[in-house]
């Protein structure tokens, strides 16, 4: 995520070597606040005002403001902004949803009295990060391996908790989380923009945009964060290899011609493989053929006739000495 809502902050973690952005709530009757959670504006909405460095209700404890007066908050809440919703809650109660529960349902974990939400894979977790998780949500089944829980769906798809199914995710996201547009790995040759969860091209210049991001030289899968300005060879064309301008211009197009391509690519590959298969077999048999063959009639007739001729020659020799003799 990029922003957070009003009464919550951005905290950067590391999760499995990838850099997350996680929205934690600010201190009670904080409207927004800073990185190390320091309030910077109080929810006046609330009944909250700055007192020191902390927001503090307008109204005594266990009261709320009503229009110009202070009215007693309902049993459990401790504070509370109006009859039903509650801000704090007595003791051994904790906050979820403005409600005061005994304990937190599944999916959510407990801290600081209040019940926040688990990550979308879990079922029962300790702590906001999908390796805090210890049972998994439905759609996800435990890797003991990874140690870790993992979609029940194929790449390219999420489970839908709307529709207890898997659907697709958005364009170019190999893994994504419900609602499908959280994206955490991206397909070839998109990369994962991890402060928005977004899969953009490799920027080809210097310059960053909504659209692209800086990568590494070699392609990892995800943007460099902080940007980097990348080498003066990647950026000029001419000193670029073969496969780096073929990559760079299958890169721009879009997905539907990147699968045509893929495909027209594919079919050449078969239909030549086939003529070489086809062309080694002819000529294999023609020579094959060749040579199992008899020798023909005609060479036989010929060396037939060479010796009729010569005895001929011979009857004709023993005639003359016949005569000769007589």
């Amino acid at each position: 995520v990029n922003d957070c809502s009003d009464g919550f902050y951005i905290n950067k973690s590391k999760t499995n070597e990838i850099d997350t952005n996680i929205c934690m709530p600010c201190s009670i009757g904080c409207k927004k606040c800073n990185k190390e959670n320091r309030c910077k504006e109080c929810d006046g909405s609330k009944g909250y005002h700055f007192q020191g460095e902390y927001c503090v209700p307008t109204c005594p404890l266990k009261t709320f403001q009503l229009n110009t007066h202070c009215e007693s908050c309902q049993y459990p809440c401790e504070t509370c902004t109006n009859l039903t919703s509650c801000l704090t809650c007595s003791e051994k109660l904790y906050l979820f949803n403005d409600q005061c529960v005994e304990i937190c349902p599944n999916g959510y974990y407990l801290k600081d009295k209040q019940c926040l939400k688990c990550n979308p894979m879990c079922d029962i977790c300790s702590g906001p990060s999908e390796d805090d998780c210890q049972s998994c949500a439905i759609g996800f089944i435990f890797n003991d391996k990874q140690n870790k829980c993992l979609s029940t769906c194929p790449n390219g798809n999420f489970f839908s908790k709307d529709d207890k199914l898997c659907k697709l995710c958005t364009d170019n996201c190999l893994e994504c989380l419900y609602p499908g547009s959280y994206c955490r790995q991206c397909s070839y040759p998109m990369s994962l923009d991890e402060s928005t969860h977004q899969c953009v091209s490799c920027c080809t210049t210097n310059v960053t945009t909504n659209d692209c991001c800086q990568c590494p030289s070699i392609w990892t899968g995800l943007c460099l964060h902080p940007l980097v300005s990348p080498s003066v060879h990647s950026s000029i064309w001419w000193l670029k290899s073969p496969v780096q301008k073929v990559q760079d211009r299958f890169s721009k197009l879009d997905r539907l011609r990147q699968t045509a391509v893929i495909i027209f690519l594919l079919l050449t590959m078969l239909v030549c493989g086939a003529y070489l298969i086809i062309t080694t077999i002819y000529k294999f048999k023609s020579k094959f053929t060749h040579l199992i063959t008899p020798r023909s009639q005609s060479d036989n007739d010929g060396k037939y006739f060479v010796l009729k001729n010569l005895d001929d020659n011979n009857d004709e020799v023993g005639d003359e000495t016949k005569t000769s003799l007589i």
